[in-house]
């Protein structure tokens, strides 16, 4: 089999983790996981919540090739999800056969952040939808933050959030939309 990103290099059998054989380019370092390798390696691993313990920074950089890759397993185009919860690069996965590339260190990234167990859910459509999600979030954050700076910003959260736990909630937003709230607010200054 040949690397999907080197074209030329050879694959050859390696293990990328305990009871997990795959098969490893010596140029590039990537790994490819063939479907029932990863099955098989994951009912090896303990029952855990999806996604307990996300957190933190990305302590390595990946390697993270963006060229289109061809499946070395059953010659399919590879499809490249984004990560997400945190982790700034996309996997690439064979719909067809089920195997999945992993290119230099997006595994040991995937591994510190205890996504490794639950790849296979990146190319699910709920996964796919959660990222996408949390990008317009982030999106809107960033566009608020640039508009009002950093200060304002901060306290426009702050109210945000003393309304949000707020009794009188509906009151309060029914208040600020209302334009005489601008005239009551000028004779009180």
């Amino acid at each position: 089999m040949r690397c999907p990103v080197c074209k030329t290099s050879s694959l050859t059998t390696q293990p990328l983790d305990e009871n997990l054989l795959t098969l490893r380019c010596p140029d590039c370092e990537g790994h490819w996981v063939k479907s029932f390798q990863y099955w098989k390696w994951r009912e090896t691993q303990p029952v855990a919540d999806r996604l307990e313990s996300i957190g933190g920074e990305e302590t390595m950089p990946a390697t993270d090739s963006r060229a289109g890759k061809l499946c070395p397993e059953c010659g399919h185009f590879l499809t490249r999800r984004p990560v997400g919860h945190g982790v700034a690069f996309n996997l690439d996965g064979c719909g067809h056969c089920g195997g999945m590339w992993f290119d230099k260190c997006e595994w040991d990234i995937l591994q510190s952040r205890s996504l490794h167990r639950d790849a296979h859910y990146i190319f699910t459509e709920t996964w796919q939808a959660e990222v996408r999600e949390a990008n317009r979030i982030e999106l809107a954050r960033a566009r608020l933050m640039k508009l009002l700076g950093e200060q304002d910003y901060n306290e426009l959260m702050r109210v945000a959030r003393w309304v949000r736990g707020h009794e009188q909630r509906p009151i309060l937003m029914a208040a600020i939309r209302d334009p005489e709230l601008k005239l009551i607010a000028e004779v009180e200054n």
